[in-house]
């Protein structure tokens, strides 16, 4: 019994939940500022979680480089996952978010206009298939 109730407690810290008004809205913000997928550049935040698990987001801050979002410094503590944009012709992880999925240990999701894919440094899961603002 015990070991069900910590499993669920891990899976819950571990997973997002896009129809949960704090992922989506800052998804939706993600997408609107990487111009809804018709950008070359991409927008990032990690998603945080803290030990009463409350969701907290750090944007990442711009940097204009092409097919990119980079952070220097380290992960913050709490860190779940990345969250990214990419634009609407590549709604898959590239090999450099599987890279970094399995270097930090958290799932990284893309986000483009039409797909909510995760990687968790392996194989890339379709999470949302089709228009998912309106969720």
């Amino acid at each position: 019994m015990t070991l069900n109730i910590v499993i669920a407690v891990l899976l819950s810290f571990t997973s997002i939940d896009v129809r949960d008004p704090v992922v989506h809205g800052v998804m939706k913000d993600l997408l609107r500022h990487g111009r809804f997928g018709m950008s070359n550049t991409e927008e990032a935040a990690f998603l945080i979680r803290n030990a009463a698990g409350a969701t907290f987001f750090l944007h990442w801050p711009g940097d204009g480089e092409l097919n990119q979002a980079t952070w220097n410094g380290p992960i913050p503590k709490g860190t779940v996952a990345i969250v990214h944009t990419h634009p609407n012709y590549l709604p898959l992880p590239s090999n450099r978010d599987n890279r970094v999925a399995r270097a930090v240990e958290v799932p990284v999701y893309v986000i483009t206009r039409t797909r909510i894919t995760r990687t968790d440094g392996d194989k890339p899961m379709v999470v949302v298939d089709g228009d998912w603002s309106g969720l």
